[in-house]
């Protein structure tokens, strides 16, 4: 497996540091990083918290530069990023932190771009999937799945189910979500895609 593309945020991300130390650690050489800078958000945002607000020490795109990976600040689908991807002509990307993506983005990609979403899909799509899940009655999981142009679709790879048990706290189950995002990560790893 080679000739990546990671998508993450140009801020300290919990999701995007730790899938990249998950990458480095696999010794992976062919990385790039594209780092979305940190942009306001024009929709109603939840009043309430579904995780525990955390001070990342590292900025994905400093650990990229550490790492020794060719790296870019930029939004994921603006020109410059396109002129990258064109040059580098990645053949996965893999989503660690990022807003939708074009159509133009993801035909740069040879074999596809995977994302490791927080929820069930499709019964489960966008965002806030934990809180939509308890409103909905629907289990808890993670999907990851080659991403296509609608949103939160396209060919499914693995899907997993956590236990929530009675004593969990929300900021459990936002844990418990991450940690299986990290799993079906490392078992992508471990077959080489």
């Amino acid at each position: 497996m080679s000739n990546i593309i990671l998508f993450v945020y140009n801020f300290p991300h919990k999701k995007s540091l730790k899938g990249m130390q998950l990458i480095k650690s696999y010794g992976l050489n062919d990385i790039s990083v594209v780092a979305a800078p940190k942009k306001k958000l024009n929709f109603r945002q939840s009043k309430k918290r579904i995780s525990i607000q955390e001070e990342e020490l590292v900025n994905p795109f400093e650990l990229a530069l550490q790492y020794g990976w060719k790296a870019l600040v930029a939004n994921h689908n603006s020109k410059e990023a396109l002129q990258f991807y064109n040059d580098i002509k990645p053949k996965y990307g893999i989503i660690l932190g990022s807003r939708i993506l074009s159509q133009e983005v993801i035909n740069n990609f040879n074999a596809g771009i995977i994302n490791f979403h927080p929820g069930v899909l499709p019964e489960n799509r966008g965002l806030d999937n934990l809180k939509w899940a308890i409103y909905r009655n629907i289990p808890q999981g993670v999907t990851t799945h080659i991403i296509d142009k609608n949103i939160d679709m396209g060919e499914m790879i693995y899907k997993d189910y956590i236990e929530v048990n009675e004593e969990d706290t929300i900021f459990d189950v936002d844990s418990k979500l991450l940690d299986l995002q990290f799993k079906h990560l490392k078992i992508l790893l471990d077959n080489n895609f």
